[in-house]
C-alpha cells in the first residue's frame, strides 16, 4: 500500500471503531492493515479483541496463526490454528497451515495427521501445493511409497512443477528405482528456470545408479565448474573416472570421500604418500 492509502484506510478503520468499538469485522480489518505495515504486535493484539467478540471465530484464529508466523513464533501459530481447525473441521487452510508448521517444528508425526486431514476435504479443494506438502512430511517419516503417492497427486494437479517432479525423483531414488528417479529428474531439468539446488547433483547421481557412467560423468565435471571444491561432486566423479579407467584424475579426486563424509577419516602414525617413487617404502 502507499503511505496515503495506508492513511485513509488506517482513518476510517478508526472511525469504525469508534463508532462501533467492539465491532469484529472492522477490528479483523485493523490488525489485516497493522499486519500489512508490519505492526504485528498491534495486529496480534487487535486479533485477540476480534476474537471476544466474533460470532465465528475459527477464521480469525487462522489469521491469528499467520500473523503469529510473522512474528516468528510458532508454537503459537500451532495452536491458533489447532483452534481453527477444532472449531471448524472443514476449514481446509487451517489443516494445511497446521501441518505446515508443525513440519518446520520436525513434527512430522503430527503433521502428517493435520496434512491427510487437509487432502481428505471435498474433492477439488485440495491444492497441489497442500499433497506436495503431505508428500514432504511423509517423506521426512520416510514412508517413502505414501510420500510418492502424494506426489504424483500433486502433478495431476500441476503437472509441471519441477519443485514436485524433483521430490518424486528423490523418492524414487531412495527406493533404488534409478530409472524411474532419472525420468523425474530429466523432466524437471527441462522446465526449472532458475534450476533447484541440487537437482544437478541428483540427476548426475541417477545417470550413475544406471550405468550412464559418461553422462554422469560430463553432469559432474558442470557442477565442478561452478564449486570447484565441492567434495561430494569430486567424490563421485572420481567413481565415474575409475570406472572409465580416467585413472590419473580418478586417484587424484579420490581423496574427497573424506571431506565428502563417504569414508570416516582415521589418522595413522605414519607419513602420508603424497604419489613420491619410493621403491624402498612400504605403503599402507
Amino acid at each position: 500500500l502507499e503511505r496515503s492509502d495506508v492513511a485513509a484506510a488506517r482513518e476510517a478503520l478508526d472511525q469504525a471503531l469508534h463508532v462501533a468499538p467492539r465491532s469484529a469485522a472492522a477490528l479483523v480489518e485493523s490488525a489485516r492493515l497493522h499486519l500489512r505495515t508490519g505492526s504485528t504486535a498491534e495486529a496480534l493484539r487487535q486479533y485477540d479483541e476480534a476474537l471476544l467478540v466474533a460470532d465465528e471465530p475459527a477464521r480469525i484464529y487462522l489469521e491469528l496463526g499467520q500473523a503469529h508466523l510473522a512474528a516468528r513464533d510458532l508454537p503459537a501459530a500451532v495452536d491458533a490454528f489447532t483452534m481453527a481447525s477444532t472449531l471448524d473441521p472443514m476449514l481446509g487452510d487451517a489443516w494445511l497451515r497446521l501441518g505446515e508448521t508443525l513440519g518446520r517444528l520436525d513434527r512430522n508425526a503430527e503433521a502428517v495427521e493435520a496434512l491427510a486431514q487437509a487432502v481428505s476435504m471435498p474433492p477439488g479443494s485440495s491444492s497441489a501445493g497442500t499433497w506436495f506438502q503431505y508428500g514432504q512430511c511423509l517423506h521426512n517419516l520416510r514412508r517413502l511409497p505414501e510420500a510418492l503417492d502424494a506426489y504424483q497427486h500433486s502433478l495431476r494437479i500441476e503437472p509441471e512443477a519441477p519443485y514436485v517432479l524433483m521430490a518424486a525423483g528423490h523418492t524414487e531414488l531412495l527406493q533404488e528405482r534409478d530409472e524411474a528417479a532419472l525420468a523425474y529428474y530429466e523432466q524437471a531439468l527441462r522446465l526449472a528456470d532458475p534450476v533447484p539446488p541440487g537437482l544437478e547433483l541428483h540427476l548426475a547421481m541417477a545417470y550413475q545408479n544406471c550405468g550412464r557412467w559418461r553422462d554422469s560423468q560430463r553432469a559432474y565435471e558442470r557442477l565442478l565448474t561452478l564449486a570447484p571444491n565441492d567434495h561430494l561432486v569430486r567424490w563421485y566423479l572420481s567413481q565415474c573416472d575409475l570406472a572409465l579407467c580416467n585413472w590419473e584424475r580418478g586417484w587424484s579426486n579420490y581423496g574427497a570421500r573424506f571431506g565428502a563424509g563417504a569414508s570416516p577419516y582415521r589418522p595413522l602414525p605414519f607419513r602420508p604418500w603424497r604419489g613420491e617413487a619410493a621403491p624402498d617404502d612400504t605403503l599402507l
